[in-house]
């Protein structure tokens, strides 16, 4: 397990995802839970959209990136809804099961730009693969080949409101990784 090195912390910018969303998708991992064997599901108390993930960054760095986040120009809110699934990298050997977004995806890709941007201004490197927005459901320590008809089901998660970006902390324990918040910035 990766400890924080002394005055650093593990950080991220991602979408919050709303309660009502995270109890619908509590449900949808019982019933994918029966079906998938393997699997460590994501808590859904911690489900989040990621957006940028920015690795271990010192007490400096937080404070530049969020007067990065504030000075961005990110756009109004949204509606963002997930109803497809996925896997990564493919469905014979599934490492990472998730939900993609449909309704709100090409505003949630807009957003994503200008975060990618912003960061970059900052000094974090441009990620190399193209953005996808999807909330992870479940992880598989041994890859594992998931069913057609598992991947073809569409489950349809009522569109919740994206009305800010948040800059995360996260601690990684044996139980898991717990996030807080540390800065948020409203989108107008």
């Amino acid at each position: 397990m990766q400890q924080e090195s002394e005055g650093n912390i593990r950080a991220f910018v991602a979408l919050p995802v709303a309660g009502d969303v995270k109890i619908r998708l509590a449900a949808l991992q019982r019933e994918l839970g029966t079906r998938l064997h393997g699997a460590k599901w994501t808590s859904p108390a911690g489900l989040h959209l990621t957006i940028k993930f920015l690795g271990e960054i010192s007490a400096p760095t937080v404070e530049m990136v969020i007067t990065a986040l504030d000075g961005m120009a990110a756009g109004p809110p949204f509606d963002l809804g997930f109803s497809r699934l996925g896997v990564f990298p493919d469905k014979g050997k599934a490492r990472v099961l998730w939900i993609g977004s449909e309704t709100g995806n090409a505003e949630c890709v807009k957003l994503a730009g200008m975060v990618e941007k912003s960061m970059e201004e900052v000094g974090f490197p441009r990620e190399k693969r193209p953005f996808k927005a999807h909330l992870t459901l479940a992880r598989f320590r041994i890859p594992s080949g998931i069913p057609g008809e598992v991947l073809d089901s569409m489950t349809d998660i009522q569109p919740c409101a994206v009305d800010r970006v948040v800059l995360y902390r996260s601690v990684l324990k044996p139980s898991g990784a717990e996030y807080s918040e540390i800065h948020s910035i409203r989108l107008e």
